[in-house]
């Protein structure tokens, strides 16, 4: 008997155990289900969002492809490369020399962009030119030349449309006035420093009479700081309208709120420091500001463009002595660029009205300043640019000459 009940209480227990295990494997199993259906809700829920990011984005694309701004599709910034030579030789000119003995095939070419102290480094180069024997040439009315023109097999066909030489300055010292039409024969027979509104790769088929080569291009090209240079753009559009202080700020403002309303942007530098062939590429291709940018960007670098500040004319005057005066004979007049107040022969372009005044009305309109940043952010992008480059050329002129050819800017 004592037997069959210590046998039962054996089976009991295992019975017992029995029990627990299934309700152990059933809550487990349970527990299994609900982290599965869990985790599929989630799954779901993350294809829900994707789709609904991919539904927005395909949206904002085609809003964006419905709108002829391309901006939001921005182009590969460019940045200087580490392989960048901030250094200069060319031409290389002395004043007292032979007049072409140093660098026959070197010419200095100004491109002169709109509103950055281009009227005064045209007299210099005339005065400059006489004194050292160069032939020097003011062209005009020729930022829109074509590339047919640079490429023409012709020498002694006009520049299109409508180039024309202010005046011309031979090497033998004669001045020919205005109005003649600009063509490659009267460049190479003439001229060593050319400035003008002009765009870069004017150079391209020019060559040299005397040794028949290629001619060797020194760029120059000067920016301004971008909110001075658009008010004393618009100062001189309007210069014969004889407007009063407080009738010009209205006029600028109208001005400002014109482009905005058209989300447009002001860019004058596109149209000089991208050569003709570049141009008429951008426009059947319609690109973005953005890709202008990086187009004028490149440029300056793979043209090794000398880069000159309006405000740091100190050091942009001795870039330019450290090649065209390399025996500082002529200091005094490069001096006098800086300084202009010690010559009188030096001409300034300016309004009776102050630049920096009406600068300072349209910053105090909130609403008028905001839009005028974004209109002008792409010529603050490209002057930023230029800083940096031109910090690079003054370090590197200064670790070859040292203060040699250094003036203080006022």
């Amino acid at each position: 008997m004592r037997q069959m009940q210590n046998s039962l209480r054996k089976k009991g227990t295992v019975a017992l155990a029995l029990i627990v295990l299934i309700i152990f494997y059933f809550q487990v199993q349970r527990l299994l289900q609900q982290q599965i259906t869990s985790v599929i809700k989630e799954k779901e829920t993350e294809k829900k969002i994707i789709a609904t990011n991919q539904i927005t984005t395909d949206n904002d694309f085609v809003k964006d492809s419905q709108i002829q701004s391309t901006e939001r599709r921005e182009a590969k910034k460019y940045s200087i490369p580490s392989s960048y030579d901030p250094s200069f030789i060319h031409p290389g000119w002395t004043c007292s020399s032979p007049a072409r003995s140093t660098s026959a095939s070197a010419r200095l070419i100004f491109v002169h962009v709109f509103k950055t102290a281009g009227s005064t480094f045209r007299t210099f180069f005339h005065s400059y030119g006489k004194k050292c024997g160069k032939g020097v040439s003011t062209i005009i009315q020729c930022s829109n030349l074509s590339s047919a023109s640079l490429e023409s097999s012709n020498p002694d066909e006009s520049w299109k449309p409508d180039c024309e030489t202010k005046w011309t300055l031979t090497r033998k010292k004669k001045t020919i006035h205005a109005g003649e039409r600009v063509t490659r024969t009267k460049l190479q027979k003439h001229v060593d420093i050319a400035i003008g509104h002009f765009p870069l790769g004017i150079h391209e088929n020019w060559v040299d009479n005397e040794s028949n080569e290629q001619i060797t291009p020194q760029y120059i090209a000067f920016f301004r700081e971008p909110f001075a240079k658009y008010v004393s753009g618009r100062l001189y559009v309007h210069q014969k309208k004889h407007w009063t202080f407080k009738q010009t700020v209205k006029e600028i403002k109208a001005d400002i709120r014109s482009l905005y309303e058209e989300k447009d942007h002001y860019n004058v530098y596109k149209r000089y420091l991208t050569t003709p062939k570049q141009k008429e590429e951008a426009k059947k291709k319609k690109l973005s500001n953005d890709q202008w940018n990086q187009i004028v960007k490149q440029n300056i670098i793979d043209m090794h463009v000398i880069v000159g500040l309006v405000e740091n004319m100190g050091e942009s005057v001795g870039l330019i002595q450290s090649i065209i005066d390399t025996d500082e004979e002529l200091t005094d007049d490069f001096r006098n660029l800086v300084h202009p107040s010690h010559s009188g022969s030096l001409v300034k372009n300016r309004s009776k009205l102050s630049s920096s005044k009406i600068t300072a009305a349209l910053k105090d309109d909130e609403k008028t300043w905001k839009m005028l940043n974004e209109i002008l952010k792409y010529e603050v992008e490209l002057y930023n640019f230029a800083m940096e480059v031109h910090e690079m050329q003054v370090k590197e002129m200064k670790k070859r000459h040292g203060d040699r050819y250094s003036f203080d800017t006022p």
